[in-house]
């Protein structure tokens, strides 16, 4: 069986080598969100960075953030096709990059573009009841971002890289985009 994966953090700018073609897809029924603590990539147990995550509209409807009558949430993000023979090395070593929480799903994505036929693929997500799970307001989260450093690098470079690789896309996210805001806000701050 074929192994389609979808990214929509870190995986759209820095995937595996071995990861095969990719392109644009989205995923309906799911928003993504900086609602994952990082340890171990993007922050430290001293000082926690965040991730993305990819939460469910039923759980926005419980956290508040949306509600039933809305249009169901879209996420957009890159569908690599994985080729046979790396297939279950490349889904352990996933298994160990996104061990900080994050469970497998099997989702229907849909490629951009006309004429496309939708593919199931796997999606790594951190769900409501995970430990690392937390929802907290834009301030908050992007005070984080603007001082959180890991392994990985800081936590400010994995939201800029996201965020541009939604503008690449012609994509706009209000998350990403109120983040963005507000570091700008911090950045001004130390500017002063």
């Amino acid at each position: 069986r074929t192994l389609y994966l979808f990214g929509y953090g870190s995986l759209c700018w820095k995937p595996q080598p071995e990861f095969g073609p990719s392109f644009v897809a989205s995923i309906t029924g799911f928003q993504r969100r900086f609602a994952q603590r990082s340890y171990d990539h993007r922050g430290t147990p001293e000082r926690p960075g965040w991730t993305v995550t990819c939460v469910a509209d039923p759980d926005l409807e419980q956290l508040g953030l949306r509600t039933a009558a809305d249009a169901p949430s879209e996420t957009y993000g890159l569908c690599y096709l994985v080729p046979d023979e790396v297939a279950e090395q490349v889904l352990d070593d996933l298994d160990v990059r996104e061990k900080g929480g994050y469970s497998r799903a099997l989702v229907e994505v849909t490629p951009q573009g006309e004429g496309k036929e939708a593919v199931q693929a796997v999606l790594y997500t951190g769900l409501m009841d995970n430990p690392l799970f937390e929802d907290r307001s834009e301030e908050e989260v992007a005070a984080d971002i603007f001082e959180a450093v890991g392994p990985s690098g800081t936590n400010l470079e994995y939201l800029e890289n996201l965020a541009v690789f939604l503008r690449d896309i012609g994509v706009e996210d209000p998350h990403i985009e109120a983040l963005m805001a507000e570091v700008e806000k911090l950045r001004d701050g130390n500017a002063s």
